[in-house]
């Protein structure tokens, strides 16, 4: 389990099912709260392939942002939904590397789009409830041999933008 400012957070798995069952309880309390099942995503989008990303519960525990890929292509989806009522909330991002990062404020998420080499090599920020031609570049890798990477620090002050090959690597970093 993984105790958060809110809630615990736990992942479970059976031998029935193919996909993790994500939970959570809010803490103080004994009601556990099922937030994502990947075999019932699989079963409502009636998927012949279902391969899972990322999924990323936004600051204020209010949404969850999760990363699909339906194809096997290894070009992922990004769909944001309030997980009280399972609202999709935003415009559904196509073509990423399926990496998420939430902004502290739980206005925007950071990912990063895939070049035509299935590469991630530049990072957008995309506005809860807007559309995705709204979207924001913050970083573009110019070297065709590097791939780059968005998160944020341990103690929330900084995000990092890593861009490496493999031999080399830089970091970058800007304020919260």
């Amino acid at each position: 389990p993984y105790t958060d400012k809110k809630y615990i957070y736990w992942t479970k798995t059976t031998e029935e099912t193919n996909y993790s069952i994500k939970l959570r309880k809010k803490i103080g309390t004994n009601e556990i709260e099922e937030y994502w099942s990947g075999e019932k995503e699989k079963k409502k989008l009636n998927a012949e392939y279902f391969s899972i990303g990322d999924l990323e519960v936004s600051n204020n525990d209010e949404m969850l942002a999760y990363s699909l890929d339906l194809k096997g292509s290894e070009y992922y989806t990004i769909h944001v939904r309030r997980i009280s009522d399972n609202k999709i909330v935003s415009e559904k991002i196509n073509e990423t590397s399926g990496s998420i990062t939430w902004s502290l404020d739980d206005k925007y998420i950071f990912y990063s789009k895939l070049d035509k080499y299935h590469r991630p090599r530049k990072i957008y920020r995309h506005k809860i409830g807007t559309q995705t031609k709204k979207d924001k570049l913050i970083y573009e890798e110019k070297n065709e041999g590097f791939t780059c990477e968005i998160g944020i620090s341990s103690d929330e002050k900084y995000f990092f933008v890593a861009t490496s090959d493999h031999t080399t690597s830089e970091i970058y970093f800007f304020n919260v």
